[in-house]
């Protein structure tokens, strides 16, 4: 909701395999993945996006500190969720108009 109202276009999967569904469907520049997730963890799934997306930037999200799981998943950064509001649209911002 908070990237739809910054002006980005936003969509949201209840777990992974939507997710894996959803990025045979779309394109997507960003993607944000939280690690508690229903049936498969944001590790795992950070680990097939980036083989089936490998030019998405990718955003772990935990309020564990998974950071470096992440990374090593395919992640390209990690935002702690206590941080997520204040981190997360500078490194949308950031990270679109690299591209």
């Amino acid at each position: 909701m908070l990237l739809n109202l910054e002006g980005f276009v936003a969509d949201c999967c209840e777990n992974g395999p939507a997710a894996f569904e959803r990025v045979q469907e779309m394109r997507f520049d960003l993607i944000l993945i939280d690690y508690r997730m229903p049936e498969i963890d944001g590790i795992k799934v950070t680990k097939s996006l980036r083989g089936l997306c490998p030019d998405v930037f990718i955003i772990g999200m935990s309020i564990e500190d998974k950071g470096a799981e992440f990374v090593s998943a395919g992640a390209d950064t990690f935002i702690n969720k206590a941080r997520l509001v204040q981190d997360m649209l500078p490194l949308a911002r950031q990270n679109l108009l690299r591209r």
